[in-house]
């Protein structure tokens, strides 16, 4: 990774010219491997890489061999691939390319899934060029690998991620069902073009590549909602405030999702305050937004927005601050989610947990209950799963300017080295193993539907 960096600094494209070439190049990485596995075409030898002159004919073989993969790419990658970023006449864009090629030429990208590679690609690699804004880069890997397997995304099933960055939530839902999951039902939406684009390259790496990913202006998923059609269509400020949102004038339905996964963003420091008469009314689209006084923490708009999203017996697992779970400013919102959904589940994690922000941050899962489903459970007196997770197997470190999450494994009090497992692997000192088993026993003595949708396979 250094090499690359150093490389890109060197001929001044440690910028978004130079991010959106290194996405170009590993999208054309994955594409190799996957369609030329027996005849790779992503190489390049000593003496091609040590050319004199670009008109040279060995680094002019290698140029060809690069176009070749460009010419036969399809689909998504011809999606990443369309604006033409790679300028093989400039040769500073030459010199990234071979860089990348060598640094990389020995690795499998389809084989090194939530390996040290995969980090590298989706979280180191992003942060030199990465917006403030865009923290969804350094969503830890753990924590996504948990809540996906709590919410239990299944065969036939529509997933969606509406706050979509990398699309680790997805690209993990896909790889944890055994890929039985469809990935022509996965979808996600982001207000940035370039998360979109790494959001297509990860899906390529761990699917098929046909998830419907897409970029959608500065409200993103706010303001806009997937219909039955896998188009669009935009909230209705006369027609759809306060939550009414299957009201249309046109002819347009709203597409209704089986699961929502996301990690929005959340906090004092996110919190949405209209700043024109359109986000004025967009935001009055949302029922709780009269819950508030002129603001609106950013994950209570997106807890909503799951909600409105769901079919009947849909679920949902958000990641959202700890204060939208218990603090009093946040008690009507609490209400109305106990009036709308059943709750299933809330886990709450450490401060350390992001390596952006020392707020504590929850998970809450939750279902849709069927017609009157909701309030016979509620008569009843439904129990909720609540767990504080203390250890969650990795640190922050910053490494050369780059946070990374580091492993952390468990230590044996006695001898005060490593624990093994029984195949002797190293344990990480974590409880979302733990958690999970005791959470799918609780499962097994609850409500039919309940266990329906979060333990049976379908």
């Amino acid at each position: 990774m250094y090499n690359i960096l150093y490389t890109l600094d060197k001929v001044g494209l440690v910028n978004q010219k130079g991010y959106l070439i290194l996405i170009q190049i590993l999208a054309l990485k994955i594409y190799d491997e996957k369609y030329n596995p027996r005849r790779l075409l992503f190489y390049i030898l000593d003496d091609e890489a040590n050319y004199s002159k670009i008109s040279d004919d060995t680094i002019q073989a290698f140029i060809q061999r690069i176009e070749n993969l460009i010419g036969n790419a399809s689909g998504n990658y011809r999606k990443i691939l369309r604006s033409k970023e790679l300028d093989f006449k400039n040769e500073n864009h030459l010199k990234v390319l071979i860089c990348v090629v060598k640094e990389f030429q020995d690795y499998s990208f389809v084989k090194s899934y939530k390996s040290d590679l995969y980090q590298l690609i989706f979280h180191r690699f992003a942060q030199p060029f990465a917006k403030d804004s865009n923290a969804q880069f350094l969503t830890p890997l753990p924590l996504i690998d948990f809540l996906v397997s709590v919410v239990n995304p299944r065969n036939g099933e529509s997933v969606i991620d509406p706050t979509v960055g990398i699309a680790d939530f997805l690209s993990v839902s896909y790889v944890n069902s055994h890929s039985k999951l469809d990935d022509n039902n996965i979808f996600g939406i982001d207000i940035d073009e370039q998360m979109i684009s790494l959001a297509t390259l990860n899906m390529l790496l761990n699917g098929d590549g046909n998830a419907t990913l897409e970029q959608k202006g500065d409200l993103g998923s706010i303001a806009n909602k997937f219909n039955k059609d896998n188009g669009f269509l935009e909230l209705d400020s006369r027609l759809n405030k306060n939550g009414n949102w299957d009201n249309r004038a046109d002819d347009k339905e709203l597409k209704k999702f089986d699961v929502v996964l996301t990690n929005p963003p959340f906090g004092e420091k996110r919190a949405f305050t209209p700043t024109n008469e359109q986000e004025r009314k967009i935001i009055e689209c949302y029922e709780t937004w009269g819950f508030y006084n002129g603001k609106i923490d950013l994950g209570v708009v997106f807890l909503e927005n799951a909600y409105r999203i769901l079919k009947e017996n849909g679920r949902f697992g958000i990641v959202l601050s700890n204060s939208i779970a218990s603090i009093d400013t946040h008690k009507q919102t609490r209400q109305w989610l106990m009036e709308k959904c059943r709750i299933v589940a809330i886990f709450d994690l450490p401060a350390n947990t992001f390596a952006e922000t020392g707020v504590n941050v929850s998970m809450i899962v939750a279902y849709k209950p069927k017609g009157d489903e909701l309030e016979k459970l509620k008569e009843q007196g439904y129990s909720i799963f609540i767990k504080n997770i203390e250890n969650i197997g990795y640190e922050v470190k910053t490494i050369d300017r780059i946070k990374n999450f580091v492993k952390v494994y468990k230590i044996d009090p006695i001898t005060f080295e490593i624990e093994l497992d029984s195949q002797g692997r190293a344990k990480l000192n974590e409880d979302f193993t733990q958690t999970l088993s005791e959470f799918k026993s609780w499962c097994a003595l609850q409500e039919e539907s309940l266990q329906n949708i979060f333990i049976k396979a379908k």
